[in-house]
């Protein structure tokens, strides 16, 4: 019984616990140091690095990366990354052609690589070469009736193939494509890319320059046929106007096109030309109307053509009756008479102005006159409006001095 008191007592003492925390705290250090010093395994795709490739050569169907096994302590693997890792592949004094090579990797200290994945690299090494080939151009398709290719240019006229030696080998000639509808809707000018005879996606090689510039003309050879433009003018001068010509400028034009298109028309029409009001002769620029139901695409030779209106006055003549005849300036009789007192005169003038007539004022004129008897002309003036006077009836009256 004092056995187990003393056992009791032992293990509530404070010493006692304390001792059993130290022993407890150390077995926990030394698990948590073994574990993170206990080697395990872990894999990184690494890039894989080409080296010593030699001069003028190139690589084709290589791969680019590998799996790298490591092994090492927990805590030093769980800080690496795949840039801590190297692989590479010598490629030193390789001929063109398929190789096999073994893959090197190298890891930190205190890490060991266990396996690399594939351990060996299969590449394939090209020979570059350089070659220059005349460009030829190719037209793919017919051109329209009577339409052909006059003249032609490549510049640059060869282009420089950069590639693997046994690709060039089999390219004998390289080639520009265009189409006649091309050519049609160009201005003599294309850029146009160099084709390879090969098929699919090439690889490790280039064309300098990419693409060349075709310079041309074409000649036309279709059918003409000449035909009259008709013109349409609308509305009228204004009333003291009269029209007297309307010409289009040119009269005709010559269209050029397959005979079946031709055939068709027998005129070009014009946009109708409204002169409403016109007083003066106009030069007027007027669009041609294209045929309708026709391709017309290159038949038209022009876009519109010239209209000359020209206009002249209208005239007419009206006689005024009865108008009565003054005297004017001075003489050195104060007052005088005349015999016929009224005169009839006959006026020219643009129909608005004759309408309305202004007022007409006939008169003769006694300054210097010392006869008291004398025959003198008859003189009109207008007081408005642009009238021509055509003849006064009678053109001499006779002016009596008044002596009292």
């Amino acid at each position: 019984m004092r056995m187990l008191e003393r056992i009791d007592a032992m293990l509530n003492s404070r010493l006692f616990l304390r001792i059993a925390s130290v022993v407890i705290a150390v077995l926990i250090w030394l698990y948590a140091a073994g574990e993170r010093n206990a080697e395990t395994v872990k894999t990184f795709e690494v890039p894989l690095e080409y080296r010593n490739l030699g001069v003028g050569l190139s690589l084709s169907d290589a791969s680019d990366r590998v799996n790298v096994q490591v092994s090492g302590a927990r805590n030093i693997l769980a800080a690496m990354a795949p840039q801590n890792l190297i692989a590479t592949v010598d490629l030193r004094d390789l001929a063109p052609g398929r190789h096999t090579l073994p893959v090197t990797s190298l890891a930190p200290s205190g890490v060991r690589i266990t396996t690399v994945t594939p351990p060996y690299a299969e590449v394939q090494v090209l020979r570059l070469v350089e070659k220059t080939l005349p460009v030829s151009l190719n037209v793919e398709g017919a051109f329209p009736e009577g339409v052909s290719l006059a003249s032609s240019d490549l510049d640059p006229r060869e282009v420089l193939l950069r590639g693997d030696e046994g690709l060039l080998e089999k390219i004998q000639k390289v080639a520009v494509v265009a189409t006649p509808q091309q050519l049609i809707r160009g201005e003599g000018f294309l850029d146009l890319p160099v084709r390879l005879p090969l098929s699919g996606q090439v690889e490790h090689l280039s064309v300098v320059p990419k693409s060349v510039v075709f310079s041309y003309t074409l000649k036309r050879d279709l059918p003409r046929r000449e035909v009259p433009l008709r013109m349409h003018i609308l509305g009228e001068a204004d009333s003291d106007f009269l029209v007297t010509s309307v010409a289009v400028e040119p009269a005709s034009v010559v269209l050029q096109g397959p005979s079946a298109q031709l055939d068709l028309i027998d005129r070009i029409d014009l946009m109708p030309l409204d002169i409403s009001g016109i007083k003066e002769t106009g030069v007027f620029s007027v669009d041609l109307v294209p045929p309708i139901g026709n391709d017309n695409e290159g038949l038209l030779p022009i876009r519109s053509a010239t209209i000359r209106v020209t206009v002249a006055p209208k005239s007419g003549t009206r006689m005024i009756s009865g108008v009565r005849v003054g005297i004017s300036g001075k003489s050195i009789y104060p007052n005088w008479r005349v015999e016929p007192g009224t005169v009839e005169i006959v006026v020219r003038g643009l129909p608005s102005v004759l309408e309305n007539l202004p007022e007409v004022e006939a008169y003769v004129d006694v300054t210097n006159l010392v006869s008291r008897r004398a025959t003198v002309p008859v003189r009109v003036r207008s007081k408005g409006g642009a009238l021509e006077i055509m003849e006064i009836r009678p053109p001499n009256i006779t002016a009596y001095a008044i002596v009292d």
